[in-house]
């Protein structure tokens, strides 16, 4: 039987992980010297106060349509921080770095041609 409740709290769960990770990725970006976009911040300050009211609505057992809209906007926010931070990490540290990153968050995993077309870099 589907139970939509412990899937949407493995979601939290999941895009809380994700937030904590984009955070690692800002303070590494920030001891670069690299700038971040105080928007990119700001996004991310929402997502923690909206991943917050969702394990709140979670433990009280309120697992309305609206909230499942608004845990699928959370998911989306989430990823469009990840993008923006990997274009950013890729244009100013370069490809290899913003990889790195990529595969930090989970975005991907290494393959043997990654391997390869990495070793055959560095």
């Amino acid at each position: 039987m589907y139970n939509i409740e412990l899937d949407t709290k493995d979601v939290i769960l999941k895009i809380e992980n994700k937030w904590k990770n984009l955070a690692d990725f800002i303070v590494d970006l920030k001891k670069k010297n690299i700038d971040v976009s105080p928007k990119i911040i700001t996004a991310l300050t929402c997502c923690r106060s909206l991943i917050n009211h969702c394990k709140y609505h979670l433990n009280n057992k309120n697992n309305s349509f609206e909230f499942q809209k608004i845990v699928a906007q959370l998911s989306r926010d989430i990823l469009d921080i990840e993008s923006s931070l990997i274009i950013i990490a890729a244009d100013k540290l370069g490809e290899r770095y913003a990889l790195e990153w990529s595969v930090k968050l989970g975005e991907r995993t290494l393959g043997v041609e990654d391997r390869v077309g990495v070793d055959a870099i560095g």
